[in-house]
């Protein structure tokens, strides 16, 4: 009865976690290109390097000018700082001016 308990003890608890550690070092490994072909280092023969127009494609190289749009992200801020205040204190019956608008020095704002 011993044996029973212990072979349904291996196959819920170790039997899971030894597929799961296999299926990761597989992945892995394939990850790593251990089941590619590899090259071997050094030299390859010069024929072997050489170019053929009949089978491989040749392309025009042309130079393209383009023009390039640089976006920069900033404020603006005035060099002077006007201020504006009532010299009395007293409601603001009518304004003479509008934002924006050209004024001389002692013309009447408000």
């Amino acid at each position: 009865m011993k044996f029973k308990g212990l072979a349904i003890f291996l196959v819920k608890t170790i039997l899971p976690i030894t597929v799961g550690m296999v299926l990761l070092v597989l992945i892995v490994a394939w990850m790593t290109g251990m089941f590619n072909e590899k090259i071997e280092p050094g030299n390859e023969p010069s024929s072997a390097r050489r170019f053929d127009p009949a089978t491989q494609n040749t392309y025009e190289v042309r130079e393209v000018q383009k023009q390039y749009l640089t976006e920069a992200v900033g404020t603006l801020k005035s060099a002077q700082r006007t201020e504006i205040s009532s010299r009395v204190l007293a409601p603001i019956d009518r304004i003479l001016v509008t934002a924006g608008q050209t004024v001389v020095e002692g013309q009447p704002l408000v």
